[in-house]
């Protein structure tokens, strides 16, 4: 197996970085969907933010509980932490909607949108591993 190959295998074996690639995803739907609406839509950044956002979360939520955090099909399960990953959520739209509509007063749009990333990232993370999808996270 070369370097590459040996990288890739050990980046897919941590939580954090698949948890990273999922982020990726719907990041890159949050920014399709944030970036129509504002541009061509000519909607508010705010209410663009929160469609955006809420239009990932369902990828987000499905690769994140099977790959990221290689949960069992088991349906009490997933409604249980579907409806936790919603109140995270809620929680990380909140914090995502006021960076971006706090930083929009000083930098473009868009650059406001990208500020706001890393910090939603980590409090996201933070909710899943210890909250959202805790049953995971206790297994060996």
């Amino acid at each position: 197996m070369n370097s590459a190959a040996k990288l890739i295998a050990r980046a897919q074996a941590h939580p954090l970085a698949r948890f990273a690639t999922v982020g990726a995803i719907a990041t890159a739907i949050d920014f399709g969907v944030f970036s129509g609406l504002v541009l061509a839509g000519g909607l508010s950044i705010g209410l663009s933010n929160v469609i955006s956002y809420a239009t990932s979360l369902i990828a987000n939520f499905n690769l994140n509980r099977r790959w990221t955090f290689r949960q069992q099909k088991d349906p009490k399960t997933a409604a249980r932490q579907g409806g936790r990953f919603l109140i995270a959520n809620a929680g990380g739209l909140a914090l995502s909607t006021a960076m971006v509509v706090g930083f929009a007063t000083i930098v473009p749009d868009l650059w406001a949108k990208v500020a706001s990333v890393p910090v939603v990232f980590v409090f996201n993370y933070a909710c899943a591993k210890l909250w959202v999808y805790l049953e995971a996270s206790q297994k060996p």
